[in-house]
């Protein structure tokens, strides 16, 4: 009887370490997923700011207030940044390679966002196999005491951190 009590100890330790690794290793992914959802905002945020400064409507010319200001300071450079739908071809080069970058940029963190779900995937599936085999293997006694000695665990680890 007391040889089982000591595989139950020693199944139950083995378990609650490979729990609360699954469990570190599960804050870790989501941390490093919520750092990508702030680094995607950012990188979504220029694209859109891209592609706005592109998608921006020219001046409306129909205005006499707008035709006295161009007809007082009309110069070549000027007329032809009205001709060019008042966008600097500098700026809208510069606007381009932006929205390029952020593109990549994007699916590059869309591919990284996609590797830590599945790896969060695969930690749920390791926790529900390890809880099955506490569930199988384990009496009902040392089932309750399973918990508490995680969240001992999870304290005292706290603690040291």
């Amino acid at each position: 009887m007391i040889r089982m009590e000591t595989d139950e100890g020693k199944l139950n330790s083995e378990l609650d370490e490979k729990i609360y690794q699954i469990y570190k290793d599960f804050l870790t992914r989501v941390t490093k997923f919520e750092e990508l959802v702030a680094v995607g905002g950012r990188l979504l945020a220029g694209f859109q700011e891209g592609l706005e400064y592109l998608r921006r409507p020219p001046i409306d010319r129909t205005s006499k207030l707008v035709e006295n200001i161009i007809k007082a300071n009309e110069t070549k450079r000027v007329k032809s940044y009205f001709e060019a739908g008042c966008i600097n071809t500098h700026d809208g080069v510069h606007s381009i390679s932006k929205l390029h970058t952020c593109q990549l940029g994007l699916r590059d963190h869309l591919s990284k966002a996609k590797s830590i779900l599945s790896g969060l995937e695969c930690l749920l599936e390791d926790a529900t196999s390890a809880m099955q085999n506490v569930n199988g293997s384990l009496s009902p006694i040392c089932i309750e005491d399973f918990g508490d000695g995680l969240n001992e665990q999870a304290t005292t680890d706290g603690m040291h951190a």
